[in-house]
C-alpha cells in the first residue's frame, strides 16, 4: 500500500472522528474513543500518522505544521490556528498524546491520544 493511500484512509478516521459542535451540550467532561482499520502494516501506518509535526501531511484541514519543542502549530485552511502541547510520545509503543493550548474552536480541556495497534493480517487500527 501507498503513501497516498495511507494518508487517504488516515485522513478520513480524523475527519470522521473530527470535532464537532453539539448545540445545547452541557458542561461536563466528553470521551469518545474511535477507530478505523487501515490495509497497511503499522509501521507504515506510525511512519506518517506518528510524526507528531507531519498531521499537514495527512489531514486536508491542515495547511501548515510548525514545532517547536514540545508544542505545535497548525495553520488551518482558512488561516485560523490551533497551538498543541505534546503530552506524551512513546514512539515504541507506537502513541502519543497531546492537548490544545490554544484554538477558534468550541472546545475546552481538549486532549487526545493518537495510537497505531496491529490488527490480523499485517493491517493496522488507527484509534
Amino acid at each position: 500500500m501507498n503513501n497516498v493511500m495511507i494518508n487517504k484512509m488516515i485522513a478520513g478516521a480524523a475527519l470522521y472522528c473530527g470535532l464537532v459542535s453539539i448545540p445545547g451540550f452541557a458542561a461536563g467532561t466528553l470521551e469518545v474513543e474511535e477507530s478505523i482499520m487501515v490495509n497497511a502494516n503499522p509501521a507504515a501506518v506510525w511512519a506518517l500518522a506518528g510524526n507528531f509535526n507531519g498531521l499537514d501531511r495527512w489531514h486536508p484541514a491542515i495547511a501548515k505544521s510548525h514545532q517547536a519543542e514540545d508544542v505545535r502549530t497548525l495553520t488551518l485552511q482558512d488561516g485560523a490556528t490551533i497551538t498543541e502541547r505534546l503530552t506524551n510520545y512513546n514512539a515504541q509503543g507506537q502513541h502519543y498524546s497531546y492537548a490544545i493550548t490554544s484554538d477558534p474552536l468550541p472546545v475546552k480541556d481538549y486532549q487526545s491520544t493518537l495510537r497505531v495497534e496491529s490488527a490480523k493480517n499485517h493491517t493496522s487500527k488507527v484509534i
